[in-house]
């Protein structure tokens, strides 16, 4: 019966909103009460019923939260005890069920780590959304085969996906549960407070990073300071729908950590590159709003708070429910000391750099809106407007402003003109 409530698509969020993910979810993980074969069967109605739900983007990002990777990967594992039959068609339903959670963007860095690189290749390949479960018996077919050291490795990693797991570990009164990403200036943990539910984000920075300006503990702790004062100054003022919420800023055991608000969604960079994966496109109508939702946050920064983001780029773009676009990653932002002050730090990444970055000069916030440029111009062809893999080429492009027009066609003559005229135009005050 749930199975088939499933299948109607005006009853699917209606399922989630009275609370029907943690239900099935909690079926997934009984293993008593009931005959082997009864439990294995009503377990492969339910994998069947969450594939259905998850073709819904809002209802597979509740089923990952909710412990569903981890529940569904369980059962992709063989089983010696009940029919075989019984067992093949839990395997078959369960394999499909988390392919069409990692059709959605918001969901792949939850399979990251999960399956060893052959068996994910084979994931992967199947595509998104195939319904017909015959096309998951090669998956099937790798697993049942594994020796028992691939089978135990499997089962290792996971065991890591489990929300419910043991911290990894414990500082400052946080507690890490998840490593949700790696950059060029350090870790970002998915933390708890200790003795609450309630998840956020937290950036761990290490003193070796070259974030860490200095060469002496003098000059690395006022590098430190500088960074901490920088994000008290979001923390107490930036207060936007549309720009992350920093809660709390120390240094412990050399390293600095950043707690901030935690955006369950998928970096824009990670949506760009989906599309290019799949030769997609995307739909102009999203295009404005995301693009509508990153001028609203620049202005209120610009405008309202006097404050330059300095490192704009897709990957420090997170994209959420509805298409809900946040700004993260103020560690390099700055306050303008006035309303026409100009700054002469280099910083942020160079195929998101303005002309003056790139030419040493002062700039101001235009570097900003220069930024959102390159952000807009990516989103319509799914490339930076200035690539080349020499470091020298690439400053020349930018700096003569060289790049290839939108393809015609594609979108309205309004989004071209936007890039050429208002956003990558080095001739706009």
């Amino acid at each position: 019966v749930v199975e088939r409530l499933c299948e109607d698509t005006e009853l699917r969020e209606d399922f989630r909103l009275l609370g029907g993910v943690p239900l099935l979810l909690s079926l997934l993980g009984r293993d008593s009460g009931r005959s082997e074969d009864k439990i294995l069967a009503l377990k492969s109605v339910v994998a069947s019923a969450v594939t259905q739900l998850a073709v819904n983007d809002t209802n597979s990002a509740h089923f990952t939260q909710e412990n569903g990777v981890y529940l569904l990967s369980k059962l992709v594992l063989p089983n010696r005890e009940g029919d075989s039959s019984l067992v093949e068609t839990l395997q078959r339903n369960s394999w499909r069920a988390l392919r069409y959670l990692y059709s959605s963007e918001r969901n792949r860095r939850r399979f990251q780590k999960v399956f060893p690189p052959k068996l994910f290749e084979q994931f992967i390949d199947i595509g998104h959304y195939v319904r017909d479960s015959g096309a998951y018996s090669p998956l099937l077919q790798s697993v049942n085969s594994m020796s028992e050291a691939e089978l135990s490795g499997l089962q290792s990693a996971i065991e890591e996906t489990s929300i419910n797991r043991s911290p990894i570990f414990t500082v400052g009164g946080y507690s890490a549960h998840e490593l949700l990403g790696s950059g060029a200036f350090g870790n970002v943990y998915k933390v708890k407070k200790l003795n609450s539910d309630h998840f956020l984000a937290m950036k761990e920075i290490k003193s070796s990073l070259p974030l860490i300006a200095g060469t002496t503990a003098t000059e690395k702790s006022a590098s430190i300071g500088k960074i901490m004062n920088e994000v008290n100054i979001s923390r107490e003022q930036l207060h936007h729908p549309n720009v992350v919420l920093y809660h709390k800023c120390f240094q412990e055991g050399g390293h600095l950590y950043i707690v901030m608000e935690l955006i369950e969604g998928a970096p824009l960079s990670d949506i760009i590159t989906s599309l290019a994966d799949k030769r997609g496109r995307f739909e102009e109508e999203r295009i404005w709003r995301i693009f509508t939702q990153l001028t609203l946050a620049l202005r209120y920064l610009h405008k309202e708070k006097h404050v330059i983001h300095r490192d704009l780029k897709p990957s420090n773009l997170m994209v959420g429910e509805k298409d809900k676009l946040t700004i993260t990653d103020f560690g390099l932002a700055k306050q303008k000391e006035s309303e026409f002050s100009v700054m002469q730090s280099t910083v942020g990444t160079l195929s998101y750099w303005c002309p003056e970055l790139v030419k040493n000069e002062p700039y101001t916030e235009k570097a900003d809106i220069w930024a959102a440029g390159c952000i807009l111009y990516q989103m319509a062809t799914l490339q930076v407007p200035f690539h080349t893999n020499n470091i020298l080429i690439l400053a020349k492009k930018i700096a003569e402003v060289n790049y290839p027009p939108i393809p015609e066609g594609h979108y309205s003559a309004l989004l071209s003109s936007i890039v050429s005229r208002y956003v990558l135009n080095p001739l706009i005050p």
